[in-house]
């Protein structure tokens, strides 16, 4: 293989391809693209963000009589949180052969790299959205089913197999943290959605209540929807105790809004959807500005418009996504949906509240100029795509979710 072949394949994918890979996979999802205006860069040998939370206003403020003290100066009350980032990578793979049989067919190479990066791009928005949606473990599901061997092939159940995928590696824990792996490495066979049931290549033992990981990636992942918009529930429990270095239970300004039924799914209704909508306004004086669920509960959110005799409209938003209105008070809200959404919750969203932290766009990995590297014994050579990146949150009492609805 030429040097010269592979500096030139380098040069293309710097050029032709880096710019079409960051356009994808920030418009990945609706909520990405949209978190995208809140975007802040993050720089520093620690790649870590600190964030000023104003959490006590000024109250040197008060009527007086005439002639009487002014109001004591003061000043508005902070508590610094940080944003540790994330590390996300996709890799790319190309063959000697695939190389050298197509480096003079400039149609034909382009096929094989344009195959490869598409690959490696899905890959990478999926796993980017997971993030968003997830608590921060980067547990992707709770097994359901009892104790016991399963078969080669043989489906056992799920809480919810959304963020699963065929072919993915998985490792089993009995906790989101600490806790006892009893499964390593494992290949998932098929995955069944609609009826949350998994099936593994080989056969094993599964155990009820271990979380499902992606193989190596447990604590691993940046922070969530899940984790970010939480707080105590009517049990009294949190997903995440302490987010950004600030712990919930004695500092509530930092939980978001729960409407929850204590983990019972009931039907959901009109007015615990506006009753959700309000509280962030209520609690936290924020604005609602983005309400997003699963499939299945904007079809209910219609049906129970529809038995109300009310009209639903709908909108267009940037990057061309559709959503339905939701008419709270004020302006419409723009009601969207997620395939990764947290099944039976719906999340209430300010906006202003949420920011996507990163040390640089997306880019090769390309220390020594050489955006390919050739890989140790083997006729093959690989390319690595990489980003920094968290999600951050400045005021969770402006948001809000209800939970426990089908």
């Amino acid at each position: 293989m030429a040097t010269q072949t592979l500096s030139g394949i380098s040069g293309m994918l710097k050029q032709f391809y880096i710019g079409p890979i960051r356009e994808q996979l920030n418009n990945s999802s609706v909520l990405w693209f949209r978190l995208q205006k809140n975007e802040e860069e993050v720089s520093g040998l620690d790649l870590i963000a600190r964030i000023p939370i104003f959490h006590k206003r000024n109250q040197g403020v008060g009527f007086r009589a005439e002639s009487g003290t002014l109001p004591t100066a003061q000043r508005r009350q902070h508590t610094q949180t940080t944003v540790g980032l994330a590390y996300l990578y996709g890799q790319i793979q190309m063959t000697g052969q695939a190389i050298k049989g197509s480096r003079n067919q400039a149609t034909r190479f382009a096929a094989v790299v344009d195959n490869e990066i598409r690959g490696m791009i899905e890959g990478m928005k999926i796993e980017g959205n997971r993030m968003l949606w997830g608590d921060g473990s980067g547990a992707l599901a709770k097994i359901s089913a009892a104790t016991g061997a399963v078969g080669a092939g043989v489906f056992f159940t799920v809480d919810s197999a959304q963020q699963l995928e065929a072919g993915m590696l998985v490792d089993t824990f009995t906790a989101k943290s600490g806790g006892t792996q009893n499964l390593a490495s494992v290949e998932i066979d098929q995955v069944d959605r609609r009826n949350n049931k998994v099936s593994f290549v080989t056969a094993v033992t599964v155990t009820k209540d271990d979380f499902l990981f992606r193989n190596g990636s447990r604590g691993l992942y940046g922070m969530g929807i899940a984790g970010g918009i939480d707080g105590a529930d009517s049990l009294g429990a949190r997903r995440v105790s302490t987010l950004q270095g600030i712990a919930r239970s004695t500092n509530i300004f930092w939980d978001a809004n729960v409407v929850d039924n204590g983990g019972v799914l009931k039907a959901l209704t009109l007015a615990d959807i506006q009753t959700s909508f309000e509280l962030g306004e209520i609690i936290g004086q924020g604005r609602c500005s983005l309400i997003i669920t699963s499939y299945a509960l904007r079809a209910k959110y219609l049906s129970l418009m529809v038995s109300d005799r009310r009209f639903v409209g709908s909108l267009t938003l940037d990057g061309g996504w559709s959503a339905l209105e939701y008419s709270g008070g004020g302006e419409p809200v723009p009601w969207v949906v997620d395939y990764m959404a947290t099944p039976n919750e719906v999340q209430f969203i300010d906006e202003r509240t949420l920011a996507i932290y990163r040390a640089g766009d997306i880019d090769w990995m390309d220390t020594d100029g050489a955006v390919l590297r050739k890989v140790p014994n083997i006729d093959a050579y690989e390319g690595t795509a990489y980003s920094y990146l968290n999600l951050g949150f400045s005021a969770p009492n402006k948001n809000s979710v209800l939970r426990d609805r089908n």
